[in-house]
């Protein structure tokens, strides 16, 4: 990485700026802090509970923190809703892939743009040449996205049909028919086989390095966030527990102690590769 793109890399295009949240009495969030830099691939680890999915839920606009802020590319967006997020550039995948099961794949990756000129009566019969050059484009986009994902082979087939990996793979071609400038990424290896993790790993790492898509993923591999993810930052208790390099989180004894009550991620968390 030469100085330009660590410059980039350092500037920050998310920020949670003391974000609280409290269900009844159970403060979930309790002053989390933390900066995402642009252009870089984020990690935000800790054990269970210790409200990693909670924070997605306030980025991206299904919670209403009780206190603090969410800034994206400088705009204050905190409460906004998730479509108004969407058009903002920040799109969320889920743990458990969210596809059209009856739609094929490449029906999937279509529905994902915006509001669409032939959408419109007026438009559709007034202008269809623009209608028709709109809707050539998506399709285009969409055929670029199964080639880049390998995806060919099961294009035409409903989603519903796809492995667990094949559906993480269509959930990022989603993201890959977006112009989104952040993507939180919930559990990208979960339920996924060697083979598939390998290709979501690179697909990951050629979208941030050639397309540009800054990510803060959510995960519990930790060879995967070890190989992927530079900052790794780890949340235990609904704070920020520490932020860094993975060598440092891992020589972290506050890290250590936050993953005793699960002794597999821990030993995981404390080993190197």
């Amino acid at each position: 990485m030469n100085g330009a793109e660590r410059s980039q890399s350092a500037t920050p295009i998310l920020v949670v700026d003391g974000i609280e949240l409290r269900f009844g009495g159970i403060r979930a969030l309790d002053g989390v802090n933390l900066e995402v830099g642009r252009g870089s691939i984020t990690a935000l680890i800790g054990p269970n509970g210790a409200g990693k999915t909670t924070l997605f839920g306030v980025i991206a606009g299904f919670l209403r923190p009780s206190r603090g802020r969410v800034v994206l590319g400088g705009e204050d967006v905190t409460g906004l809703a998730p479509p108004r997020l969407f058009a903002r550039g920040l799109m969320r995948t889920f743990q458990i892939p969210a596809v059209y099961e009856r739609m094929t794949v490449l029906d999937n990756l279509l529905m994902v743009p915006g509001p669409q000129a032939g959408e419109n009566l007026l438009t559709a019969v007034f202008a269809s040449r623009a209608v028709n050059r709109e809707e050539k484009a998506f399709r285009e986009r969409a055929e670029r996205v199964i080639a880049f994902l390998d995806l060919a082979p099961v294009r035409d087939n409903y989603a519903g049909q796809l492995s667990g990996g094949q559906k993480k793979l269509l959930e990022l071609g989603r993201v890959m028919m977006t112009d989104s400038k952040v993507v939180l990424l919930d559990e990208p290896g979960a339920g996924v086989n060697p083979t598939l993790m390998k290709k979501l790993t690179d697909s990951i790492r050629r979208l941030n390095a050639e397309w540009g898509y800054t990510f803060l993923i959510i995960e519990h591999d930790m060879d995967l966030v070890a190989a992927l993810c530079d900052p790794v930052i780890v949340m235990a208790e609904g704070k920020v527990l520490a932020q860094g390099p993975m060598a440092s989180v891992r020589a972290n004894d506050a890290v250590r102690e936050a993953y005793l009550g699960s002794r597999s991620v821990a030993e995981r968390v404390v080993a190197g590769p």
